[in-house]
Order: C-alpha cells, then structure tokens, then sequence
C-alpha cells in the first residue's frame, strides 16, 4: 500500500504556511505513526506517548509564569523532535532542585515548553501547542 500524507509547515513570525507532502509505503509506516505527539504549527515529530512521565504524582500541570501566562502541560522523558536553547536557570522554576531552558520544535521554531535539569531530566510541553496521534488519527 502506498499514500501520501500532507502537511502543512507554518512559519509563526511571518504567518505563512507552506504545503509539504511526504511519500511512505507500506503499513509499517502507518503504525509507526501512532502514538506520535507533534508540534501543532508544523505537524513535526516531537516525542512519543510512550515517553510521558509522571512529575509530583501527576501527569498534567498548570502553572503560571511571573508574566500571568498560564500554562497547560504534560511531561515526557525525552523529546527528540525540541531544540532546547537558552542558560539553564533556576529563577522561577516551577519544579524545586530543577532548572530550566526553553524547548522549541526543532523544523519551525514553535515554542513548546521547557526542559527542566535535575534529578530526573524531563520535558514541560504545552498541551495545546502538540497534536495527538491515535490509531492513525490526530487529536
């Protein structure tokens, strides 16, 4: 079997998206895809649900940042798909013992949370910035 997915890759400074098609073959590709979380903007890979992790007993957290934003976000061991940047900083960390750094998607630059350092290294990702995938369906 043979189909073409397509995407959309979205440039949040200039507000401009622009249509990728990828080609892959087979259903080994398909099941692959499940279980991917990916960034929102661009549709990238960022990490998978098998990597969620549990911080302080949950799941999810809330926080709001000293600028009032208020964030949503999961945690997960690792996200191959982020590029962190920035000087790990304690200020403000939302985790005692942790430090943190910027995560951003690594293909459009999309700001998707934060990796904290410490005892159990981990990443912060907003939840309304990713896309689940299910059985081959996004949510």
């Amino acid at each position: 079997m043979e189909f073409t997915i397509q995407w959309y890759l979205f440039d949040s400074r200039s507000g401009h998206a622009e249509r990728r098609k990828a080609r892959e073959t087979g259903i080994d590709a398909d099941k692959k895809r499940r279980g991917r979380v990916l960034c929102r903007a661009c549709q990238f890979p960022i990490t998978s649900k098998s990597m969620a992790l549990s911080i302080d007993g949950q799941d999810t957290h809330v926080r709001v940042n000293p600028a009032g934003y208020r964030y949503s976000f999961a945690c997960y061991r690792e996200a191959p798909g982020c590029t962190v940047i920035g000087e790990a900083t304690a200020k403000f960390s939302w985790f005692q013992g942790y430090r943190w750094r910027l995560a951003l998607c690594a293909a459009c630059g999309e700001h998707l949370g934060w990796h904290f350092s410490g005892e159990t290294p981990f990443f912060g990702l907003i939840v309304n910035r990713l896309l689940f995938e299910a059985d081959g369906t996004k949510t």
